[in-house]
């Protein structure tokens, strides 16, 4: 209702030898989060865009593929020459 992270998957179980446990999953809540972390804030900016493309604006949400850039700029380089 709210569209806002309700929480943080902590980890999830695998199960026993008896099958055991499965569909487990443990959650940190967001006020434990902001306990810890102050600065995360709610905010009223959604990045999800829909079918809208993304552009320059908008690269505040790229975060954490610098990785897999370097990997697809490295096979397109070789593939290129």
């Amino acid at each position: 209702m709210t569209v806002l992270v309700i929480g943080m998957l902590t980890e999830i179980t695998a199960p026993d030898e008896h099958e055991r446990g499965q569909g487990i999953a443990y959650v940190t809540p967001t006020h434990v989060l902001r306990e810890t972390w102050p600065e995360l804030a709610e905010r009223e900016v959604c990045p999800y865009r829909g079918l809208e493309p993304f552009t320059a604006e908008h690269a505040q949400w790229f975060e954490g593929r610098q990785d897999a850039v370097e990997q697809v700029l490295a096979n397109l380089a070789r593939q290129h020459g």
